[in-house]
């Protein structure tokens, strides 16, 4: 990922499949996802140091992330 900014028209389950991935390669201890303006960025924690790797181009009509999780009673 490094810096890149990933294709948004990969299924989500291949995208998270690859983040988790690159994250288990490079020894991360947290995956960190922020949605910034048009993108969702994706930082790992590398010897104890937070590193942005890159960034998930938004498809149109994306919901963000935090409004995408809910609670149920």
């Amino acid at each position: 990922m490094d810096g890149s900014k990933m294709n948004a028209e990969i299924p989500p389950s291949r995208l998270l499949e690859q983040i988790v991935g690159d994250a288990l390669e490079r020894r991360a201890t947290d995956i960190h996802l922020e949605n910034v303006p048009d993108a969702l960025a994706v930082s790992f924690r590398l010897d104890g140091r937070l590193k942005h790797v890159g960034e998930v181009g938004a498809p149109a009509g994306h919901v963000p992330v935090e409004r995408s999780f809910s609670k149920k009673n």
